[in-house]
C-alpha cells in the first residue's frame, strides 16, 4: 500500500527538484553512484500519491512531473491503484481550473486513432495549437504533458500507455461533471 505525500518537498525530491532560498525551484544534481538505500528511498517516494498536496498553486506542476515520469513507465500491480488515484485527482484539479472535456475531445479522439510512435508524434503540433489557444494555464500544461509524452514514445506499447492515460483523464474529468 503506498503512502501519501504530505507536501511538495517530498515529491519534489523524488524528481530532483528542491526549493531554493528565494522559493524558486531548481534541479539538484544527483551523483551517479547511489547507495542501495538511496535507490530504495527514491523508488518509495516516486510511488507515493500526490493527491494530498497542500499548496494548490504548484499542484499542476507536481501532477505534470508525476505523469511525465510515470505515464510511460512500467507500473507494478502494487502501484497501479496509486497511479489511478493520482489520475483521478489530476482530473479533479483540471475541473477546478475550469478545464472542460470539450477542450480535449478532438485531441482525445486523435490519440485513440494512433497506432505507432510516429502517429502520436505527429499530434505534437495539435497539442501545441490547443495549448496556445487556451486562456487557462491548466489546459496549457496538460497539452504540454501530452506533447512531452509523445516525444518520449518509442514503441507501440508507449502509444497504448498514452491512450490509457488520456482515456483515464477524460473519464474522470467527465465523472466530476460541471462542464458549464
Amino acid at each position: 500500500m503506498s503512502e501519501t505525500i504530505k507536501d511538495f518537498k517530498d515529491l519534489g525530491k523524488a524528481f530532483g527538484i528542491e526549493q531554493a532560498d528565494r522559493g524558486n525551484a531548481h534541479s539538484s544534481k544527483r551523483g551517479v553512484s547511489r547507495t542501495k538505500d538511496n535507490q530504495k528511498n527514491l523508488r518509495q517516494t516516486e510511488s507515493k500519491d500526490v493527491s494530498n498536496t497542500n499548496q494548490g498553486k504548484d499542484k499542476g506542476e507536481v501532477f505534470f512531473n508525476y505523469f511525465k515520469n510515470k505515464a510511460l513507465a512500467d507500473i507494478s500491480d502494487n502501484e497501479l491503484n496509486s497511479y489511478i488515484d493520482n489520475m483521478k485527482e489530476y482530473a479533479r484539479f483540471l475541473k477546478n481550473k475550469k478545464f472542460t472535456t470539450t477542450k480535449i475531445r478532438s485531441i482525445y479522439s486523435d490519440i485513440q486513432k494512433c497506432q505507432t510512435p510516429r502517429d502520436i508524434k505527429k499530434l505534437r503540433p495539435k497539442f501545441a495549437y490547443t495549448g496556445g489557444r487556451a486562456d487557462n494555464n491548466a489546459v496549457r500544461r496538460f497539452t504540454d504533458l501530452l506533447e512531452e509524452l509523445a516525444k518520449q514514445a518509442t514503441s507501440s506499447e508507449d502509444v497504448e500507455k498514452i491512450k490509457d492515460f488520456a482515456e483515464g483523464i477524460v473519464a474522470y474529468r467527465k465523472y466530476y461533471g460541471d462542464d458549464k
